[in-house]
């Protein structure tokens, strides 16, 4: 896909994904110049960025998860200091939150942190 249309589907302006380019946080395109070229990978940082950006976190900690590698991170509050992370957007991830033994562990450790608050 060109410039343009990954501009359209990722929701986010030229300059912006220039930007996040020239710092590491989306790959080069494949090519250059007006032959440079996108593909899904790219589509994929530019939705992490903004999952990120959306938690709230500042351009460095975003480097840092791009620099990990990792994945949109999704974070399930138990109780009020106590959050589960996990570093994953694909089924596998959906799946594990439905599974039956994953729920009653996570009412088991909300109860055990209401009785000890």
């Amino acid at each position: 896909m060109d410039r343009r249309e990954l501009e359209e589907k990722s929701g986010l302006d030229g300059r912006t994904i220039r930007f996040l380019i020239a710092e590491k946080i989306v790959p080069e395109p494949n090519g250059s110049g007006r032959g440079a070229s996108y593909d899904t990978n790219h589509l994929q940082a530019l939705a992490n960025y903004r999952a990120w950006k959306d938690e709230g976190l500042k351009l460095d900690a975003i480097r840092k998860r791009v620099a990990e590698g990792n994945k949109v991170t999704n974070i399930l509050e138990i109780v009020p200091g106590l959050e589960m992370h996990f570093s994953t957007t694909s089924q596998k991830y959906q799946q594990f939150m439905l599974d039956p033994h994953v729920l009653n562990a996570l009412e088991t450790l909300k109860i055990a942190a209401e009785r000890n608050s």
